[in-house]
């Protein structure tokens, strides 16, 4: 599988007046989500699905409000 970013990090982020929004590099301009934790759980799923080193969560002020770090292993074929 690939990595999701030239970092491998996936970000969700609160948007002003428009919610909370998935960003993946290169993927268009994001999903938008009803709630925080809806957004969280999405970028774990894709994170984990794709291989990311880590997700990011941003407020409206871009400072990164909660990050997680994962072991990124691969499987030798």
């Amino acid at each position: 599988m690939e990595k999701v970013t030239e970092e491998g990090v996936v970000i969700a982020k609160l948007e002003a007046h428009q919610g909370w929004r998935v960003v993946i590099e290169g993927r268009g301009a994001g999903l938008p989500f009803a709630t925080r934790q809806l957004a969280i759980d999405y970028v774990r799923a894709y994170g984990k699905l794709r291989r990311a080193s880590a997700i990011r969560v941003f407020d409206e002020n871009g400072a990164v409000e909660h990050e997680e770090k994962f072991d990124v292993t691969f499987a030798k074929v």
